[in-house]
């Protein structure tokens, strides 16, 4: 019986690790997605590291960007559109 319980719980455990990669998964695409955008729109790697500065410089809002492109999105968003910028 106490073995039957390791399994299901290393099983449940394994159910959760796949979920969060899962996760993951998605929130690259999003930051992915996200840059492709941005780059539509004209903007360039130099802006998005002066709105992460400006971000931690001043604890701004996502409704009070220095860059209006990026109005709405967060500090986490912006970063994880800087880890994404050079993917094709």
């Amino acid at each position: 019986r106490a073995e039957c319980i390791i399994i299901q719980e290393v099983t449940k455990a394994g159910k959760w690790l796949l979920l969060l990669i899962e996760i993951w998964e998605v929130v690259k695409m999003r930051g992915y997605e996200a840059a492709k955008i941005l780059k539509e729109k004209g903007i360039t790697i130099d802006d998005v590291n002066a709105e992460i500065a400006y971000r931690k410089e001043t604890n701004a809002f996502s409704n009070q960007p220095q860059n209006e492109a990026f109005m709405n999105m967060t500090l986490n968003e912006v970063v994880r559109v800087k880890e994404m910028w050079d993917i094709d």
